[in-house]
């Protein structure tokens, strides 16, 4: 229920979310902290923490979004961006990785075979589609 929640905001709007929850989360500290501490202060600290809270995951959701990547043919996840270095698992076409970091034509991809490194051409980036 959550994940469907999360994507029906743009990251756009759940960043100024983060930056408004952190700001009430702060201020809301800051007044219960000045001996005012009335039934609102902890409620916008409380509420600003949340909201702040949901914003990071959605923000983090739809980072992950971004990256999704498929593997074109069967090849190697290797333990690091070198043709001759160790293979740690072998990848099946088709299987989706989500894409960390680039180096040298390689990415380091996660995996349902844990987290290597995959030549470029062996994957297909996978454009999400928006709401």
């Amino acid at each position: 229920m959550i994940p469907d929640l999360l994507s029906l905001l743009s990251p756009s709007v759940w960043s100024a979310g983060l930056g408004f929850g952190l700001t009430a989360a702060v201020v809301g500290a800051l007044a219960l902290q000045m001996r005012r501490a009335r039934p609102a202060s902890l409620g916008l600290a409380l509420l600003g923490a949340t909201l702040a809270s949901l914003s990071a995951l959605a923000l983090d959701r739809a980072a992950d979004l971004r990256d999704v990547a498929v593997v074109v043919a069967p090849t190697a996840l290797r333990v690091s961006p070198a043709m001759k270095a160790p293979e740690l698992a072998s990848l099946a076409e088709g299987t989706e990785v989500v894409v960390r970091d680039a180096h040298g034509g390689f990415a380091r991809v996660d995996s349902p075979a844990g987290s290597g490194w995959l030549p470029d051409d062996a994957l297909a980036r996978v454009i999400p589609e928006t709401p």
